[in-house]
């Protein structure tokens, strides 16, 4: 799957949302105990092999879950203004995933959280991806 994560990530750097809400801050899994807010994480949820009656075609079914962060928490503005550039950037995107055949990336959950024990607002996105190898 790390060819999928340096799509991913490779989509965002090559865009010009790379210098908007999100910016270069995202990270794999787990953002570093300094990071600066805003910042988002993209993890592998699950994922499940599966194929057709064609012997030589085996699909790889991937949910990936972005995790927005913001420390602002007098309002949600800039974490959806996050939100609405990941949609932007990610919906039905075309992604080049090395040794795979990218069929698709589509929104399948999205869930908006206050944490006030922690000071942030989080904002949950999964994403369903079919690749083909």
């Amino acid at each position: 799957m790390n060819a999928l994560f340096d799509a991913i990530y490779g989509k965002l750097a090559g865009s010009d949302l790379a210098t908007n809400h999100i910016a270069a801050r995202m990270y794999p899994s787990q953002a570093p105990q300094e990071a600066a807010f805003p910042y988002v994480t993209y993890e592998l949820i699950t994922g499940v092999t599966d194929w057709t009656f064609c012997a030589d075609m085996e699909f790889d079914d991937v949910t990936i879950q972005f995790n927005l962060f913001s420390d602002n928490l007098s309002s949600p503005v800039e974490v959806t203004g996050m939100f609405t550039d990941l949609i932007a950037l990610y919906d039905w995107c075309d992604l080049t995933v090395a040794g795979y055949t990218y069929l698709y990336m589509r929104r399948e959950f999205f869930h908006l959280v206050r944490d006030i024990d922690n000071g942030v607002w989080q904002y949950i996105v999964q994403y369903g991806v079919m690749l083909e190898h």
